[in-house]
C-alpha cells in the first residue's frame, strides 16, 4: 500500500513540476520607430512591459549592449501561456521587435 501512495505522490510532483513556471529569454531589437522616440516615451514603453510582467506574477532582468539598440531580457515566473503571449505585448507599441529563445535543459 505504501508503494502505491509513493508512486501517486511522485506522479503528482512530476505533473506540478511540468506546469511550474520557468525562465524565458527574449532578444529585442529597436525598430526605426523606436530609434526616433524620446527618452520619456521609451521609458513609458518599458514600464508598460514591466508592469504587464509583474501583473502576471513574473519578474525580469534586462541586459543591453553599448549602443542601446539590442537587449536580452530574462523573464521568470510566468506560465507557459503568458510567456507565449509576451512577444505580442512587447511589440505592441512598435518600438522594438522581440524573438523568444527556446532554451532546453541538458545537452550533449
Amino acid at each position: 500500500m505504501a508503494k502505491k501512495a509513493a508512486k501517486k505522490k511522485a506522479k503528482v510532483k512530476a505533473r506540478a513540476k511540468a506546469r511550474a513556471p520557468s525562465a524565458a529569454v527574449y532578444y529585442m531589437t529597436q525598430t526605426a520607430k523606436g530609434a526616433q522616440i524620446a527618452d520619456p516615451e521609451h521609458e513609458a514603453d518599458m514600464k508598460r512591459i514591466h508592469d504587464h510582467i509583474q501583473r502576471r506574477g513574473g519578474s525580469c532582468k534586462l541586459y543591453g549592449d553599448a549602443s542601446d539598440t539590442a537587449f536580452i531580457t530574462v523573464i521568470e515566473g510566468l506560465s507557459p501561456r503568458a510567456r507565449n503571449d509576451l512577444v505580442q505585448v512587447i511589440e505592441e507599441a512598435g518600438n522594438v521587435t522581440a524573438t523568444r529563445f527556446n532554451i532546453f535543459k541538458g545537452g550533449p
